[in-house]
């Protein structure tokens, strides 16, 4: 029965066989929905953006009472948009966040299952020293420390997933849930502390210069967007762990057969 689940397995391409280890996640139906989403909100900030174009052209034609109308209309639009990229963030990061996470919690439970139902051993690592209760839970890291991203990696190292995922995807995980982290707590507005801490963070681990946008006030940070780019390269990222997932079993599978030879 297994060597015939192999064989059909093959048959497939590797995001078709990511279901094998994500059973109960619609991932395709989700990523549509997240994109609708997504490019609604693009929509919105591009016409509120014509809107300031407009308004300011419209403020450089004009004088007197007029004038200052328009210059206050202006700078209420920008304000706005300050906060209409906040939301878009808040609703960007609460769709990706625990999307990824949940990808990762029902992915490790599965390569489990699955390397039971094959008869494979994955190599030695400190990992296996945990109790069982954790074990194969991405939320701890050895020897039982709650850390969400380390766990992920360290899970992803001990079984050999990592062969199959993106280099960068430690740095894109300990981006996104630390932004996710800071705008959960804090909502759109952090303390002065907390968005000069994020903005040290962003130097120190050198994530990308575009992976975050910033408004700020007297030259200081002030408001801390999910950039475009970032939106995309994440996306990017939930497909390429997918198709590496998918590419996880293939391998298996193939490890299987040639046990059985």
């Amino acid at each position: 029965m297994e060597q015939e689940r192999d064989e059909l397995a093959l048959q497939f391409d590797d995001r078709d066989l990511a279901s094998q280890l994500l059973d109960s996640l619609d991932y395709d139906a989700q990523l549509r929905a997240i994109h609708a989403l997504l490019g609604r909100h693009r929509r919105a900030a591009e016409e509120l953006s014509e809107s300031i174009n407009e308004l300011d052209d419209f403020a450089r034609r004009t004088s007197g009472l007029v004038n200052q109308r328009a210059v206050d209309d202006w700078v209420d639009h920008l304000h706005d948009s300050v906060f209409q990229d906040a939301a878009h963030s808040m609703a960007a990061v609460g769709m990706l966040a625990p999307f990824v996470e949940a990808l990762f919690k029902q992915a490790f439970p599965g390569i489990k299952l699955l390397l039971d139902q094959r008869c494979l051993t994955p190599s030695p690592h400190s990992r296996w020293s945990m109790k069982t209760d954790v074990r194969w839970d991405c939320r701890f890291t050895s020897p039982r420390r709650r850390d969400l991203v380390l766990g992920i990696v360290e899970l992803a190292d001990a079984t050999g997933l990592s062969a199959e995922l993106p280099a960068r995807l430690p740095a894109t995980l300990s981006a996104l849930f630390g932004y996710r982290n800071k705008m959960f707590h804090f909502g759109f507005e952090w303390p002065e502390s907390e968005r000069q801490s994020f903005a040290r963070r962003i130097l120190d681990e050198g994530w990308p210069a575009d992976w975050f946008g910033r408004a700020t006030t007297g030259g200081e940070p002030w408001v801390f967007y999910l950039s475009p780019a970032f939106v995309d390269h994440c996306l990017e990222t939930i497909n390429a762990v997918i198709v590496g997932l998918g590419a996880f079993v293939r391998r298996t599978s193939r490890a299987r057969a040639l046990n059985n030879k």
